[in-house]
């Protein structure tokens, strides 16, 4: 598990415990307590938020958390991906995201561009059991 999924499950812990009004302020305040500029990356964030914005992670009510479409939908298509590798392969997603590459994975996903923190938040919310599959 790299930073990016950190914040994430930092994030989510913040949130339930109240500690923040919502989930967009939960990663905030986990990135500003790190003090990294590593940390304060716009993609993993974007990928975080918009698989909150769309439900898809368990205990995060679906609500408008991040302007970030793009990063968004390579998160979604990361998703989907898995669901269908589950559906068609009868591969459960954790152990796929256990076994493949982050970069090979990537290819599926966005060939032309180059991964940048979001298959961390991605794979470790499916390693943790906290995306809705």
């Amino acid at each position: 598990m790299g930073i990016f999924g950190k914040i994430a499950l930092e994030a989510i812990e913040l949130f339930d415990s109240g500690e923040a009004k919502d989930i967009t302020e939960a990663w905030d305040k986990v990135v500003e307590k790190k003090g990294s500029s590593t940390a304060q990356k716009g993609c993993p964030k974007g990928a975080f938020l918009g698989l909150c914005e769309e439900g898809m992670v368990k205990g995060i009510p679906p609500g408008s958390y991040t302007a970030s479409e793009k990063n968004k939908q390579y998160a979604i298509k990361a998703v989907d991906l898995l669901r269908r590798i589950e559906s068609e392969k009868g591969i459960p997603a954790k152990q796929v995201v256990n076994q493949i590459s982050k970069g090979k994975f990537w290819e599926k996903i966005a060939p032309d561009k180059k991964e940048n923190g979001q298959l961390d938040v991605v794979f470790t919310l499916v390693k943790e059991n906290l995306i809705e599959l």
